[in-house]
């Protein structure tokens, strides 16, 4: 095997792979491009620290084994703090035109989409301004999680984590400065985008594709996949936390193997993900439902 090619320095992170699990890497041409963010926060003409989690892209030249960059193509935000957050990974993907797309991550905050300007982007100057993607007030529709995908049309498929500031003890909204960490929503929200005749790229924010029965904390594991019949797929295993005692006694019922003696223990409550699901869309996003055997078999022919 050949040896490893350095690309960031230490303190450098991917794209969280548990949830997301977008791509961090993708080659055009003889060049593969890589986005990355780092731990330590970037400097100010005043050296001080700007806010958020710095993303970057650099490139490998497969013919030379140069390395370029890194480029700064902007920040990914976190609705509780402005220091960097593992969460902020960023994506990258080709369209059909070969141009790049980077969807930087965040936590309970907006994403972005920044594209590149040029087919071969180097420099920072070579990538647009990026564009906020989902609507956020604090504590309020915040995403956290890039998984994406293009079809075959150039239609950009998005789907993250979203999460609400929850309600009040009568299920009524919370004033803008408040809010209720056990009546939170966390949910898998879908947005897609298109490419206009003019260039630019119009989204739409489709709503949730899963809204769980259970408040408060909430995690998905979710990964996006497309075949190659344009058919989306959605992988997610649910994972729920700061249970109330109801569920707690139905979670013992229906596990009771994950406890010793079949007993919970004092403390915390010790919590897995369970049961897998698959969603699928054959028609662009436009409809979701649950994946079948069959749906399976079919994609093992060739499309007509």
């Amino acid at each position: 095997m050949p040896q490893p090619i350095a690309i960031a320095e230490d303190g450098a992170f991917l794209h969280p792979y548990h949830s997301g699990a977008a791509f961090s890497s993708v080659r055009v041409g003889d060049k593969t491009y890589v986005t990355f963010a780092r731990g330590t926060a970037e400097k100010d003409a005043e050296g001080k620290d700007r806010p958020g989690t710095p993303q970057y892209v650099v490139s490998y030249d497969h013919e030379t084994g140069e390395v370029s960059g890194p480029a700064l193509i902007g920040f990914g935000h976190n609705c509780y703090t402005e220091k960097p957050d593992n969460h902020n990974g960023s994506a990258i993907l080709a369209d059909s035109r070969g141009m790049l797309h980077v969807l930087i991550g965040a936590h309970q905050h907006h994403f972005w989409h920044v594209t590149a300007k040029v087919a071969q982007p180097k420099t920072s100057a070579d990538w647009n301004t990026p564009v906020a993607l989902g609507l956020r007030r604090r504590y309020d529709c915040g995403l956290t999680y890039v998984a994406a995908v293009f079809d075959s049309a150039d239609r950009l498929h998005l789907i993250g984590r979203n999460m609400s500031r929850g309600t009040d003890l009568e299920g009524n909204a919370l004033p803008p400065d408040e809010m209720n960490m056990k009546a939170m929503t966390r949910t898998l929200d879908y947005l897609r985008g298109t490419r206009g005749e003019d260039g630019a790229w119009k989204w739409e924010e489709l709503g949730p594709l899963l809204v769980p029965f259970h408040r408060a904390y909430s995690i998905f594991y979710h990964k996006l996949s497309i075949d190659g019949r344009d058919r989306l797929f959605l992988t997610y295993y649910y994972y729920a936390d700061q249970l109330s005692d109801e569920e707690k006694a139905a979670y013992l019922a229906k596990w009771p193997e994950e406890f010793e003696g079949g007993k919970a223990p004092e403390g915390k409550f010790p919590v897995k993900p369970h049961d897998p699901v698959i969603i699928m869309s054959d028609d662009a996003g436009d409809t979701w439902r649950i994946a079948l055997t069959e749906d399976f078999l079919a994609g093992i022919e060739p499309p007509q």
